[in-house]
């Protein structure tokens, strides 16, 4: 469908203007329609987080169990639980900088954007990352990058989308 022109793909005898209240309703459709998708997509995502809470909670029993064995009291639920760091790093400390480097030596005339940096760090250091933590790893990425930037290692320059998809280089001795 081509809803920025007001025509849809209808037979040849209505290959006119889409009347506005169609329009509307077939837009309305459209976005209903990827909301169920995007929405199906999480419950499966919660669905796998909740198979791995039930596989953590039968672990948890066990060493509860384990724990009653011992001669000396302890009651496993007085133990206060410790939060798992979410933000662990992606890369060991130093390696992403290097891993960036490396990718503007390859040619220092060109300029490469974030993600063309994203994919070469990823192929060069050889770790693999699910399409969340891929989007998390680009971030990361551009987060260095303004690092580098504002100590005046790399140089910016605006894309044609201007400031929204820049380029980044080795800044000019």
């Amino acid at each position: 469908m081509m809803f920025g022109e007001g025509f849809v793909n209808l037979p040849i005898i209505m290959r006119t203007r889409t009347p506005p209240t169609l329009f509307w309703l077939l837009d309305k459709r459209a976005r209903l329609s990827g909301k169920i998708a995007y929405i199906e997509d999480k419950l499966q995502t919660f669905a796998v987080l909740a198979e791995k809470a039930q596989r953590l909670k039968k672990d948890l029993e066990v060493i509860d169990h384990t724990i009653s064995l011992y001669e000396i009291p302890v009651d496993p639920t007085m133990v206060q639980p410790i939060k798992p760091i979410l933000n662990s790093r992606l890369l060991a400390w130093g390696r992403m900088t290097r891993a960036i480097y490396m990718c503007l030596a390859s040619d220092k005339e060109k300029a490469f954007k974030v993600l063309e940096i994203a994919t070469f760090v990823i192929h060069n250091e050889g770790v693999e990352f699910s399409e969340v933590e891929f989007v998390e790893f680009r971030k990361a990425i551009r987060h260095r990058l303004r690092n580098l930037l504002r100590d005046g290692k790399v140089t910016r320059l605006n894309g044609r989308e201007g400031l929204r998809d820049p380029y980044w280089q080795f800044k000019a001795p």
